[in-house]
């Protein structure tokens, strides 16, 4: 009943509206007004709702691009350290370690022709010598013995 047919009501019939909470409340929602603001309220919940569920995608959405930014820097990190291990497995391969080892043989070879010179030039005696150049001989032969086994096992 609209608010203009308050007017045609009685008072007997305004009183006992009055008195009964249930006919006001019906009487109240049934006002064009009331109608409207209650369509607009359930409009602006449905639009929260929107906005709600909007933000919660966002808020995935920046988690989302968190863990891949997390994700991207670890594959860079991946990838540093794989080319590093790459460069050092390079260091191990047969052939560098075979031409490692053979500089060094040469290296300590020289140095057991450099205490030979020191024992004939009478700088060093016969016992410290025989001790020095028996070290350096027996790492140059360990070295040499290396070289070969890789070179047998290539």
């Amino acid at each position: 009943m609209p608010l203009s047919q308050v007017d045609t009501l009685t008072d007997a019939q305004v009183e006992e509206m009055l008195a009964d909470e249930a006919k006001l409340t019906e009487f109240t929602k049934r006002l064009p007004f009331v109608q409207d603001y209650q369509l607009r309220e359930q409009s602006v919940k449905a639009l929260q709702q929107e906005v709600d569920s909007l933000e919660a995608r966002l808020q995935a959405d920046s988690e989302l691009d968190s863990i891949r930014r997390e994700r991207d820097a670890k594959l860079a990190e991946f990838e540093q350290k794989n080319a590093q291990k790459q460069a050092k497995d390079s260091e191990f391969t047969p052939a560098v370690l075979c031409e490692k080892l053979g500089a060094k043989a040469r290296d300590v070879d020289g140095e057991c022709e450099e205490i030979v010179s020191q024992f004939l030039a009478g700088e060093m005696n016969g016992k410290d010598f025989a001790k020095a150049y028996k070290e350096k001989r027996i790492h140059f032969h360990t070295l040499s013995a290396k070289k070969e086994s890789i070179l047998i096992n290539m």
